[in-house]
């Protein structure tokens, strides 16, 4: 457990961030004279081994005894990669992704084989024979899906592991940890030059990652770009056999909801769905079931047998039985209430029909699990009933202060869920429970979240009470501009695979690789955020709506926005310009929250009107460079309402679409005497709109075209505002009926 404290500005030195991520491990050998068998250590840093950690032991750059010398990754010329001929299609896409990198880096273009003729300057990727008979060999049996081990030094590298994936990931270990390449975003990989001496191993290191059945950092741009999430070890994202697949188990989520589906059952069977203040609740998402009918044990088996029937989860091994989208409304009928009473958890009734469930899979499906979700009434684990031992539980964190780790004795908040953790820790002892989090600030995509510094301990609290699985939910929907969605995916997929990183280092080689002259700036920013919520001792929930509001600070603001007009200024070409920008939304999203909380029919002074303009103008323009013009939209409406409203009229130019389909939209230009012309794609006057100094239209032009030219349009309602508006005009046509025509003008 760590406590937050305040953190001092941090200066970045660019050459030495590089530097640290280009020569991280400076090792010395310890142990034995057998190169194979040599046992290393960090200096200064005791061996460490967890329950599932097998060893993690990284070797250094130090001449061996005995003969067993390092390697110089700057002089691989004669050097190939070597696959076994029965090599999978991980290995073989592991020994190309091997290939490239170094190549990249500066390295020769190594030949991939499947056989040697000499005993030295091979780089074995994956298990044969010829890595077993080298003086770097060594064997892989027992090893699990993702283990791997890694042998360098007496001029041959060898990395190998499980199946399908151990020497995939093995091979990315070695990039990050030997080479230096960090795979910062889908769209940018740092691939450092090698040095003109570049010393690696000794080394004998084996690593399997603690959370072993599945880690998903749910980011958009992860899971549409699947060879980025493998470089960064996701095993969740896709079934790509040259990628190493994906793990035989899934998040666990809703399910009674398709399983028990209202269209079917709802009105026949009430019953079936939970009782909530005396009425049987059936409406999709929002409703649970009344786990105690006993009719429903036989109807959810027959709809989870049909799911692991379909040839798409062919690959699958865990299945949901899980309650609906509902934190609260529990079944409270007497059958239910008496369960849960007498477990003092609404998880009594729940978990108990769970495992009825899972009996009946336990003989025909023995290697398969059930799962269920700890969710809001269910979190807390029953008193005496115990998961199956083919159940798997979900424990979901939607109601943690997310500002604050699982185990921060300061927030009452978290040692609630921290006793739960604990609770189905003692009650999980098959590999069985996994954790779904939250890592986004749900209230406000785009504010800025100081959460960064949760995850390491939060993770390796999970891990310290048996998780075996960790989802991090970072987004919704494809939006990918997200606040500081970019490193704090970064961060989160990092520590996923190795929970001992050093939240800092992580935050600082990112915001220099990747925002290049103007990261000192955002790190600043960063700690401008951090500290403030930190002093404050504020609390959020980030699922929670209403629950904990995020406050911001004016002066936080105002001095945040600073730090990013600097970094942009400081950015040395267009590309990290743009990554600048697509961060500062959260900037710009804390300067305007003031008039972001207000009401449409608000009204500010004139003069905070002005200065709110292009700010927002600037916000919403990010906003739809990003792709985030969607969940704005009815934030814009609003902000401009309340500007058109405070601001006074100054004319400009127009555009505008009306409501019917078949007409497209056209121009407004400025005339005399405070008319609009409105014109159509062909260049024809629509009508002419009279707009007087109270911004309101107040009368209409005899036009709309030759069509019309015989009727005026005499009603007109709405306001003309600097922004999105209706004005509603009826028209008398032809016919000499009432045409009622509603424009949306923008400016």
């Amino acid at each position: 457990m760590s406590i937050r404290k305040n953190r001092g500005q941090r200066i970045i030195n660019h050459e030495s961030v590089r530097k640290n991520v280009k020569e991280k491990h400076e090792w010395i050998r310890i142990g034995t004279n057998n190169c194979n068998n040599n046992t290393f250590m960090k200096e200064g840093q005791p061996v460490r081994t967890t329950k599932l950690t097998v060893l993690i032991l990284v070797l250094g750059v130090a001449f061996g005894a005995q003969g067993c010398f390092a390697v110089d990754l700057a002089n691989l010329e004669g050097w190939d990669i070597v696959t076994s001929p029965s090599a999978s299609p991980s290995e073989i896409y592991a020994a190309q992704e091997m290939r490239d990198f170094l190549h990249e880096a500066g390295a020769p273009l190594l030949a991939i084989v499947s056989s040697v003729s000499h005993a030295e300057h091979h780089i074995f990727i994956g298990y044969g024979s010829d890595m077993a008979g080298s003086n770097v060999g060594f064997s892989v049996a027992g090893f699990g899906d993702e283990r791997f081990r890694m042998v360098i030094g007496d001029d041959n590298i060898a990395i190998a592991g499980g199946q399908p994936r151990g020497t995939l990931y093995g091979v990315y270990a070695f990039l990050e940890d030997y080479v230096g390449v960090r795979f910062l975003t889908y769209d940018d990989t740092y691939v450092p030059a090698i040095a003109e001496e570049q010393l690696v191993g000794p080394v004998d290191r084996s690593y399997e990652p603690p959370f072993s059945l599945y880690r998903y950092a749910g980011y958009p741009m992860t899971f549409q770009n699947p060879v980025f999430a493998v470089r960064h070890r996701q095993n969740a994202i896709t079934a790509d056999e040259s990628l190493g697949g994906r793990s035989a188990y899934y998040v666990i989520g809703h399910s009674f909801y398709r399983q028990v589906p209202i269209d079917v059952y709802g009105e026949s069977h009430p019953e079936y769905y939970g009782l909530w203040d005396g009425t049987r609740r059936n409406y999709y998402l929002h409703t649970h079931l009344c786990v105690t009918n006993p009719d429903l044990v036989g109807i959810v088996t027959d709809a989870v047998t049909n799911e692991i029937n379909q040839p798409s989860n062919s690959w699958r091994r865990n299945y949901a039985v899980s309650q609906n989208d509902t934190l609260w409304q529990y079944c409270q009928c007497s059958e239910c209430m008496a369960v849960d009473t007498a477990q003092n958890s609404h998880m009594g009734a729940m978990l108990g029909f769970v495992n009825s469930i899972a009996d009946n899979f336990a003989v025909s499906h023995p290697d398969y699990w059930i799962g269920t979700l700890a969710y809001g009434f269910t979190r807390k684990p029953p008193a005496t009933i115990v998961p199956r031992d083919n159940v798997q539980i979900n424990l979901c964190s939607i109601e943690v202060c997310q500002l604050h780790s699982f185990d921060d004795p300061t927030c009452p908040t978290n040692a609630a869920f921290l006793a739960d953790l604990q609770g189905w820790g003692a009650k999980c002892t098959h590999d069985n429970l996994l954790i779904w989090n939250y890592g986004l600030n749900y209230n406000d995509w785009l504010l800025p979240y100081p959460n960064l510094y949760t995850f390491k301990d939060n993770f390796q609290t999970a891990i310290n009470n048996g998780v075996k699985a960790m989802y991090v939910q970072l987004g919704v929907g494809y939006e990918d501009a997200l606040e500081m969605s970019d490193l704090r995916n970064y961060v989160v997929m990092r520590m996923l695979w190795d929970p001992s990183l050093d939240t800092d280092d992580l935050i600082d080689e990112f915001v220099t690789l990747h925002y290049g002259q103007a990261g000192p700036y955002i790190r600043q920013f960063l700690d401008l955020v951090y500290n403030y919520y930190s002093s404050e001792g504020t609390h959020q929930a980030s699922c929670i709506s209403g629950q904990w509001d995020l406050p911001v600070d004016a002066t936080v603001a105002s001095d945040g926005l600073d730090l990013f007009i600097q970094a942009l200024d400081a950015a040395e070409n267009e590309t990290i310009r743009e990554r600048v920008e697509k961060a500062s939304i959260c900037a710009y999203r804390a300067i305007i929250d003031p008039i972001w909380q207000m009401e449409e029919d608000a009204t500010i002074e004139a003069s905070s009107a002005e200065y709110y303009q292009p700010l927002c103008e600037e916000f919403f323009r990010l906003c739809d460079k990003f792709g985030m013009t969607t969940y704005v939209t009815a934030g814009r409406t609003r902000v401009n309402a309340i500007l058109a409203r405070s601001l006074p009229y100054s004319g400009g130019n127009w555009r505008f679409q009306d409501d019917f389909n078949d007409r497209a939209a056209g121009s407004i230009l400025n005339g005399t005497n405070g008319w609009v012309d409105a014109y159509d794609m062909y260049g024809s006057l629509y009508e002419q709109v009279m707009i007087n100094a109270d911004k309101r239209a107040v009368e209409t032009s005899a036009g709309w075209g030759t069509a019309s030219a015989a009727g005026a349009g005499r009603d007109i309602s709405g306001d003309v505002r600097a922004g999105n508006y209706e004005v509603r005009m009826c028209f008398y046509g032809e016919y000499h009926a009432p045409e009622y025509v509603d424009f949306n003008f923008f400016q």
